[in-house]
């Protein structure tokens, strides 16, 4: 869907009326210029396919709107959460352009304090909720997975990992392994030592690479299991590092509050520990 068309259909099908400055926020914001290097960074980062990095990446976007142009907190994917992290190291993009620029107030996103799971996962149900009810439809599975669907259900879009990595993706160091291996043998039989140790080299060789074939199929499984089978010590489905968020030029105490999982795991599990209370300054 273009940009374009996204707009038109949160003007038609959209329940909730913006007031002049939420709407043009929300014009401003799916214009938005983002770093060039954005979209390639999350590819690299993420092992994600370009079709699914544009996904990801109009998704921030909305996300952004959700957090700047209504009066609730709200919580993003882990899969966004990557998008949000990434441009906040563009500094002069996201401080400058963003905030000062398009928002006239700053949007942070500072550490927090644990053991708000249960809160950040509600928040996050929340926002699902919120995000049908201001762009008129469901929030697309494969960026913003539903806990609530059955596994029956879901169980594509929690895995999708295994739909955005680029499908053949091996460790470079396996292949490399795989690659020594297989030429030191074929040297050393030619070498005089026999065609049975060829033979035995070429069979280590095939027996190297089913192993790195084997280890890349397991990463991706791993990478894509539902959010209550990946638990690490003192966390819930968000993970432990959490972060705050808050719009305008204070120090966020009284705005909010929004945490992430930095687990690198390409969104596997639903909601990062992150909410925003920004709401903010619209009016």
């Amino acid at each position: 869907m273009t940009t374009t068309q996204m707009q038109a259909t949160e003007t038609q099908a959209s329940s909730m009326t913006p007031t002049p400055e939420q709407q043009r926020r929300r014009d401003a914001l799916h214009t938005l210029s983002l770093p060039t290097g954005l979209a390639p960074r999350l590819r690299n980062e993420q092992g994600w396919s370009p079709a699914f990095t544009e996904d990801v990446i109009a998704e921030y976007r909305r996300f952004l709107i959700l957090a700047t142009t209504t009066d609730r907190r709200v919580t993003p994917s882990r899969t966004v959460d990557h998008a949000w992290h990434a441009h906040l190291e563009y500094t002069h993009a996201y401080w400058d352009t963003l905030c000062q620029g398009l928002l006239g107030e700053a949007l942070h996103h500072t550490p927090g304090e644990p053991g708000d799971e249960a809160h950040y996962r509600q928040q996050y149900l929340d926002t699902l909720d919120l995000y049908r009810e201001v762009f008129g439809e469901a929030a697309p599975l494969h960026c913003w997975p539903d806990p609530r669907h059955s596994l029956a259900d879901g169980v594509g879009a929690l895995n999708h990992p295994n739909i955005g990595r680029q499908a053949g993706q091996t460790s470079p160091f396996a292949l490399m392994t795989t690659l020594i291996i297989g030429l030191g043998s074929l040297a050393f039989g030619l070498n005089g030592g026999g065609a049975l140790l060829s033979l035995l080299g070429g069979l280590l060789s095939c027996g190297a690479l089913l192993l790195a074939l084997t280890a890349s199929l397991r990463t991706g499984l791993t990478d894509g299991q539902p959010p209550t089978t990946r638990r690490t010590s003192a966390s819930s489905d968000f993970g432990t590092d959490m972060t705050m968020i808050a719009l305008g030029g204070g120090d966020g105490s009284d705005s909010g509050s929004c945490g992430h999982d930095g687990g690198g795991d390409g969104g596997a599990s639903c909601g990062s520990s992150c909410g925003s209370s920004c709401g903010g300054g619209c009016s």
